[in-house]
């Protein structure tokens, strides 16, 4: 958020000092603008929390097939024999 406010203060001055005009820039315009990149940036963050939560679901699922790989892949011992008749 830092960043959006130093291009937004950037831009203040260079329309301040442009073509030598000395009037106050229209700040209804400058909240509409930040108002908007905020909003996208608040969606933007609210669809990472998301992916996120996914790729943890994902890693679970992921992590329980491997080791329900490993259990079907380990060799059952056989059992006992039975005592010979003798």
């Amino acid at each position: 958020m830092a960043e959006v406010m130093v291009i937004v203060a950037l831009l203040a001055v260079f329309g301040l000092f442009r073509g030598g005009r000395r009037s106050a820039p229209d700040m209804s315009a400058w909240n509409r603008t930040l108002r908007d990149m905020q909003a996208q940036l608040d969606a933007a963050l609210t669809e990472l929390d998301q992916q996120r939560a996914q790729v943890a679901e994902l890693a679970e699922r992921l992590d329980f097939a491997e080791r329900r790989l490993v259990q079907l892949q380990t060799p059952k011992s056989l059992p006992p024999s039975p005592p010979s008749a003798t």
